[in-house]
C-alpha cells in the first residue's frame, strides 16, 4: 500500500507540472495560429549589417559545381545560425549587380568595394575550394574552404576561415562531397563568429611619428601587432582607410605605436583595428565518421546478450532472501561493438558487464 501511495504522490505531482507547463506556454503563445505578432515584434532590434557571397573559385580537379554549391551552403550555415552574423543579400540580386556593373572575374578590391556598394552590403565573401575529393578507405568525402570576408566601406579583409571537414562514410560520390562541404561551411561560420579583432581610438598623436592608443592588452593587443588607421569624415560620414601603423609597447590598457605610412594627417578620434591574417589551416584530418556495418554474428550477439542479461536478472532476485530488498533493474543492453551486455540496477545495485 505505501508503494502505491508513493506512486500516486508522483502521478499527482507529474499532473501539476503539466498543467503549469500547459499555462507557462499559453502565456508566451497567446496568438492564433498564423497570427503575427502585434506591433511589428519582429521588426524590434537592430538590424543586421548585409553581405554579398560570391561563387567560390575551384582548385585545378575540383569539380566545378562546387563553387557554386560552396557559395550556397557558406549563405545556409550564416542564416542557420542561433545569432546570424550578417543578412545574406539574396543571390540572384547579386548574379544581377555582376551583370549590370561588368564586374571580371578575376576581381581587384575595387571591383570588390565597387559591386558590395551597388548592393548595399556591408561586406563581401570571396572564397576558394582549395581541395575536394573522396578517399578509398574508409570512403568518405574531404572539402577544405578558404574564405575572405573584405569590409566595403576600406576594402580590408576583416575576417575569414580555412577549415577542412570529412563526410561519415557512404557510397555516393556527390553526396558525400556535400556532406562535407555543409560541415565545412558550417565550421568556417563557427570560426568567424569566434574572430575578433582589437578595435580602438587614437587618444592623441605624439612627437616621432608615434600614437597612443586607447586600447592594451587587456584588449588583446600584443607588441609588433599591426593596425589599419580608418578616418570617418564627420559631414559626409564617409569611411576610408588612411594609413597602418605597428604596435611597438604595450600596456594593460593603452598601447604606444609608430606609423608606418599615411594617406592623410592621422588624428586624434581615428579608429585603428588590427590587421586579419587569413588563419593556416588546422587539423584538417578530423578522424572520419565511420558507421559500422551490422554482421550476422553481431546480430545475433545483440539478441542473445539481452536475453543473457534478464537471466542473470532473475538469478539475482532468486537469490535475494527478501524480495522487496531485490536490487531495481534499470536497463539491460548489448554494448555497440556487439561483444558484451550492461545491466544497470537501481540504488546499491551497481552495474554488471557481461562479456563474450
Amino acid at each position: 500500500m505505501s508503494r502505491v501511495r508513493r506512486y500516486g504522490i508522483f502521478r499527482d505531482v507529474a499532473w501539476l507540472l503539466i498543467v503549469a507547463l500547459t499555462v507557462t506556454l499559453v502565456g508566451i503563445f497567446p496568438a492564433t495560429a498564423g497570427e503575427a505578432p502585434a506591433g511589428g515584434a519582429e521588426e524590434v532590434g537592430i538590424a543586421r549589417e548585409r553581405i554579398a557571397i560570391l561563387d567560390f573559385t575551384v582548385a585545378r580537379g575540383v569539380p566545378r559545381w562546387m563553387g557554386r554549391a560552396s557559395a550556397d551552403a557558406l549563405a545556409y550555415a550564416i542564416v542557420a545560425s542561433e545569432e546570424p552574423l550578417w543578412d545574406v543579400v539574396p543571390r540572384q540580386q547579386v548574379e544581377d549587380a555582376i551583370i549590370d556593373l561588368k564586374i571580371p572575374r578575376k576581381l581587384s578590391v575595387a571591383d570588390i568595394q565597387r559591386l558590395g556598394a551597388h548592393l548595399g552590403a556591408h561586406y563581401v565573401a570571396i572564397g576558394h575550394v582549395a581541395s575536394a575529393k573522396v578517399t578509398r578507405k574508409p570512403r568518405t568525402g574531404y572539402v577544405q574552404l578558404q574564405i575572405k570576408i573584405y569590409e566595403v566601406a576600406t576594402g580590408e579583409v576583416v575576417n575569414g576561415a580555412h577549415v577542412a571537414e570529412r563526410s561519415p562514410e557512404g557510397v555516393d560520390e556527390t553526396k558525400l562531397l556535400a556532406d562535407a562541404l555543409n560541415r565545412a561551411a558550417a565550421r568556417a561560420v563557427q570560426d568567424m563568429a569566434a574572430t575578433r579583432l582589437p578595435l580602438g581610438q587614437v587618444l592623441t598623436r605624439l612627437p616621432d611619428n608615434r600614437l597612443l592608443l586607447n586600447i592594451g592588452a587587456k584588449d588583446g593587443v600584443s607588441a609588433n601587432m599591426r593596425m589599419s588607421v580608418i578616418h570617418t569624415d564627420l559631414k559626409t560620414g564617409e569611411t576610408r582607410k588612411i594609413g597602418e601603423i605597428t604596435i611597438k609597447a604595450v600596456e594593460q590598457r593603452q598601447s604606444y605605436a609608430t606609423i608606418d605610412w599615411e594617406t592623410q594627417g592621422i588624428q586624434q578620434m581615428d579608429k585603428v583595428r588590427a590587421l586579419f591574417t587569413l588563419p593556416a589551416l588546422g587539423e584538417a584530418g578530423r578522424r572520419p565518421i565511420v558507421r559500422k556495418r551490422r554482421t550476422v554474428t553481431s546480430w545475433l550477439q545483440g539478441l542473445i546478450f539481452p536475453l543473457i542479461g534478464l537471466a542473470l536478472l532473475f538469478g539475482v532476485i532468486g537469490q535475494s532472501r527478501k524480495a522487496e530488498k531485490a536490487p531495481e533493474v534499470l536497463s539491460a543492453q548489448s554494448l555497440s561493438s556487439g561483444e558484451g551486455i550492461v545491466v544497470r540496477f537501481g540504488k546499491g545495485g551497481g552495474t554488471v558487464l557481461g562479456v563474450e
